[in-house]
């Protein structure tokens, strides 16, 4: 079996495994401003590794990413 580390090697991997904004920019997509802030808070570790926010609500107005946002954390995850 091929992990994902193996296949695009430290260098592109590492990046992407620590910040949720690398990872989204990997796939050739630009997260807006809040939206960068958003990622980064929402996945937040602790020393020992664990998440600061297990659980994460988005409330935006229409239209303003939340699905985007959500897929993105899950997908990072």
């Amino acid at each position: 079996m091929t992990l994902l580390r193996d296949a695009l090697g430290a260098e592109l991997f590492d990046p992407m495994a620590a910040d949720p904004v690398q990872f989204v920019r990997a796939f050739d997509r630009e997260p807006w401003d809040y939206q960068q802030g958003h990622l980064r808070e929402v996945t937040a570790r602790a020393v020992d590794g664990k998440f600061l926010k297990p659980i994460a609500v988005i409330s935006m107005p229409r239209q303003n990413g939340k699905s985007t946002e959500s897929a993105w954390i899950g997908l990072w995850h």
